[in-house]
């Protein structure tokens, strides 16, 4: 499709680029806040507002590392994509401007993405090539491949 073979070595983000696309990341983020915007539309009534509203009532919080809900992740989504958390309801109220916040939002948080991307591949090229610069060729000689006895 692109015209791209795997020794080609051509970084994911440059192949994104070509293909004018974003990443899965990206894609199920956006999907992630159209949706919770939906939810906040509904009427309280429905079952789905109220489990996102809901707080745990029974049962107690594993010992050790809790297991992520999704408010835990939509929390982190907004913040990646510049979106107040106290202004969440008011935004997602108005059906057209939350779409337009969430597709900006989904292009911010590639771009930065990306940046990221870039620098850490810029790194570690230059670690690699510190790295050659510092270590010496040494010059073993053959050794034999076969032993013969008499």
């Amino acid at each position: 499709m692109l015209r791209l073979r795997s020794w080609d070595k051509v970084p994911h983000v440059e192949i994104r680029h070509r293909a004018h696309c974003l990443s899965m990341e990206a894609i199920i983020a956006e999907r992630q806040l159209r949706w919770t915007g939906h939810v906040i539309r509904m009427p309280e009534s429905r079952l789905p507002r109220r489990v996102l509203y809901g707080e745990l009532k029974e049962d107690r919080r594993s010992v050790g590392g809790q297991y992520k809900r999704f408010k835990d992740c939509l929390k982190a989504t907004l913040k990646k994509n510049a979106v107040p958390l106290d202004q969440l309801e008011k935004l997602a109220e108005n059906r057209k401007g939350w779409r337009e916040i969430c597709t900006t939002g989904i292009l911010f948080m590639q771009e930065t993405q990306d940046k990221t991307e870039d620098e850490r591949r810029r790194r570690r090229h230059e670690h690699a090539a510190r790295n050659r610069e510092k270590t010496p060729l040494i010059c073993v000689p053959p050794v034999a491949a076969y032993v013969y006895h008499a």
